[in-house]
């Protein structure tokens, strides 16, 4: 009798793991689609926040406006609590009964959606630093120094007025000095860009800060009295300076 012995098929296969050159093939293509995607991404973040910035501005000017109706065509004060004049700094008067009388108690309309402000000591005996350039002005005077911008004060004069306009903003501070040092460009091709120079040698030594430009800014949104929200590129904007104490700050709108 012929014996006929057949192995017996117990489902099992053979089970094999990826070679180090298949590896190195799959985390290659991963890192190509990843470079493709990412600037994608964050541009289209970007093109996000620029959006947001406009609804913030629009915010601000109808409070603005809330404001001047109520005080006689006059505007939020532009000084701080010392007196001076800075584009992204109010006093805790104007910043508290701003926000809660005329944005309905939200300060998020005062900050850029794409900027991360842990980083920022945004309020401090000065007042509170908010995060776009507020272009009216009602203290100009100090001890000092001269004029340095002159903003309307009133809500009276023509409607291309500039009233508020992204934080393109740079200062640099002294050593201990208690007053924050900001290097910002809120708006890049591809996000925010915040710098930090070193300080010098010596207590009071201080180094030229970093520019928005500089920086990376392709520009910014320019709110105006008539309502109008604008996109204003680097280039076509002016450079300013943007306090009245005689500091190094300095500004685009």
């Amino acid at each position: 009798m012929l014996l006929v012995f057949q192995r017996k098929n117990d489902g099992r296969r053979e089970r094999r793991g990826f070679t180090i050159v298949e590896l190195s093939v799959v985390v290659g293509i991963t890192a190509i689609l990843a470079s493709l995607l990412l600037p994608a991404l964050a541009s289209a973040r970007e093109k996000s926040a620029r959006a947001v910035c406009k609804n913030n501005l629009r915010e601000a000017l109808r409070g603005a406006w809330s404001f001047a109706d109520a005080n006689l065509d006059n505007l939020p004060s532009a000084a701080d609590n010392n007196g001076y004049y800075h584009a992204i700094r109010w006093s805790d008067a104007t910043f508290t009964n701003f926000v809660s009388e005329y944005l309905s108690g939200v300060s998020n309309v005062l900050y850029c959606p794409n900027v991360d402000y842990t980083g920022l000591t945004t309020h401090d005996k000065a007042g509170y630093i908010i995060g776009y350039n507020y272009l009216a002005n009602a203290i100009i005077t100090t001890e000092k120094g001269p004029d340095y911008w002159v903003g309307i004060t009133k809500l009276n004069g023509p409607g291309t007025n500039e009233l508020f306009a992204d934080a393109n903003y740079w200062t640099q501070q002294p050593t201990g000095s208690a007053t924050t040092s900001i290097q910002l460009a809120p708006h890049t091709g591809t996000g925010p860009s915040m710098a930090q120079p070193a300080v010098g040698a010596g207590s009071r030594a201080v180094t030229q800060p970093t520019k928005s430009k500089s920086l990376g800014a392709r520009g910014g949104n320019v709110a105006r009295s008539d309502m109008s929200v604008t996109w204003k590129s680097i280039d076509n904007m002016g450079e300013y300076q943007a306090s009245s104490a005689g500091d190094s700050s300095g500004g685009n709108w």
